[in-house]
């Protein structure tokens, strides 16, 4: 490619220009048309509150863990923007732009312009890309973690107090949004230790920095221990660690970039193997990146296996997303193995990126467009029957039902339970759990109860099972059939079968 065109993707920003309009075309219109999931609507519930007061009761409900700083931000934001489902993303939307935003400034300080809109381009093809589209706080953790990583690099370059200080602030902030970005201390705590070795000093403010993660876990230690003493039911831990988890995280994470990955290795490895020597180009050895800043991003890179031992000595629960601020780091790592390896191939880089970006974002908008609101479930009409009980043996499902189904189908809903038979049949039934209780306290629309009450008055009923079920999740015909009931099937559609079930 031309000098020229390096030049052009270089003035100006264009480049970081370029990867912030595909981010607003993808996560814009994805936003506003996902209806929102399980997890969301826990969140919005709390958002909703028409009150302060009522607000801090509904967290006192327990049904929902997120800390209070990231449901006062979607309070703020459903307030001041109103009822669309798009106003509890908002927040997410702008963390995960900041996020971008500060990952290219931390990379552009070392590989220039395009060195970090690679960075940001790779950011973006990894699974992290889903949180800027969600009601949840990793957005706006990602956000926070890449302000962190700014702020440090500017303190390392100038070692000014305000740099250490915001450093503080946005790992604090961080840690108030998720309490697994407690796990932010490993890269900067290995970062810190590099540069006492390295110096023979100790810099106490940013030792402090270093423990803003865990002193905001330690604020938060009552309110963590009401939402345990509500919810904690360790024998239905749905997301228990195994030390297969690091593994199953960079699959998961690299999933959606592994074509890309080999297309851009191939060219990588064409471009090396041809290069010719260009005074114009810049020298690999410009690309440096001081010692602590590599530490610091290898230690990024290593919060899967850090999240994995805290799970196994600590909560005994870990999920991939909890985790996913790992990828600003491993972006910055690879765009500078990609700069170093081939500088002269740094636009075709950039531009493969980015042209797999917008091609993901737009095939998942298409899907996203096909699918059916949940609302719209149909219920196979039984002949001669009157309107039965609806039974849903899915809590994703069934809460969405709560907030998009017809009000002729609510008043029909019923989400049961049995502890005992949940212990038997499944090998994580918490959310089952959480379902039930998030019903009784007015969290989620619809009928809640337990199944040997529920089966005494209730002779006939509808019962809705998904097709694809999760590993021992789906429980109630297993059950049933056992207690001698009889299941008809009666229709397979909406994902899943449809029974009529008569107690014998």
């Amino acid at each position: 490619m031309t000098n020229s065109t390096t030049h052009f993707w270089e003035k100006r920003g264009l480049a970081f220009a370029a990867v912030m309009g595909v981010f607003s075309l993808i996560t814009i219109p994805m936003g506003v048309i996902r209806p929102l999931w399980y997890d969301e609507l826990a969140a919005r519930w709390i958002a909703e509150a028409t009150s302060i007061g009522d607000f801090v009761d509904r967290i006192g409900t327990g049904v929902e863990p997120t800390p209070p700083l990231y449901l006062f931000v979607q309070y703020l934001s459903v307030h001041l923007f109103g009822a669309p489902d798009w106003t509890g993303r908002l927040p997410s939307m702008l963390g995960y732009a900041a996020s971008l935003t500060f990952l290219y400034l931390f990379v552009a300080r070392r590989l220039a312009a395009v060195g970090g809109a690679i960075a940001a381009a790779i950011m973006m093809l990894s699974g992290t890309l889903y949180y800027a589209q969600e009601g949840r706080p990793y957005g706006m953790v990602f956000g926070c973690a890449a302000l962190a990583m700014w702020a440090w690099q500017e303190y390392i370059e100038q070692e000014r107090p305000r740099y250490a200080a915001l450093c503080a602030v946005a790992l604090f902030a961080a840690a108030s949004l998720h309490y697994y970005s407690l796990l932010l201390s490993v890269p900067f705590g290995l970062a810190e230790v590099l540069r006492i070795w390295k110096s023979r000093r100790l810099d106490w403010k940013m030792v402090l920095v270093t423990a803003a993660p865990g002193i905001a876990l330690l604020v938060h230690l009552p309110i963590i221990r009401m939402i345990l003493s509500s919810q904690s039911k360790p024998e239905f831990a749905w997301a228990k660690p195994t030390w297969a988890f690091p593994a199953k995280f960079w699959l998961r994470a690299l999933e959606p970039t592994a074509f890309v990955s080999v297309a851009v290795a191939v060219l990588i490895l064409y471009l090396w193997r041809s290069r010719t020597v260009d005074p114009a180009e810049p020298k690999t050895s410009s690309f440096s990146l001081p010692d602590a800043e590599l530490a610091l991003l290898i230690g990024f890179v290593l919060i899967p296996m850090a999240g994995t031992i805290f799970a196994k000595v600590v909560t005994n629960a870990i999920a991939p997303r909890y985790i996913f601020s790992t990828m600003l780091g491993f972006s910055a790592l690879l765009a500078h193995v990609s700069m170093r390896a081939v500088p002269a191939g740094r636009i075709w880089i950039f531009l493969i990126l980015l042209a797999a970006g917008a091609g993901n974002g737009l095939l998942d908008i298409r899907w996203a467009m096909r699918d059916s609101p949940p609302g719209q479930l149909e219920i196979p009409v039984v002949t001669g029957e009157p309107a039965l009980p609806v039974v849903v043996d899915d809590y994703l499902l069934y809460a969405q039902l709560g907030r998009y189904a017809s009000p002729e189908l609510l008043s029909r809903l019923v989400y049961l339970t049995d502890l005992e038979q949940l212990k038997r049949y499944t090998s994580a039934g918490q959310m089952e759990m959480i379902t039930v209780i998030g019903v009784k306290k007015g969290q989620l629309q619809g009928k809640s109860g337990y199944l040997t009450p529920f089966l005494e008055s209730n002779a006939r009923f509808i019962l809705f099972e998904p097709l694809r079920a999760e590993p021992n999740e789906s429980w109630l015909s297993h059950d049933l059939l056992d207690r001698g009931a009889g299941l008809k099937l009666i229709a397979i559609q909406g994902g899943g079968r449809w029974y009529l079930v008569e107690r014998k």
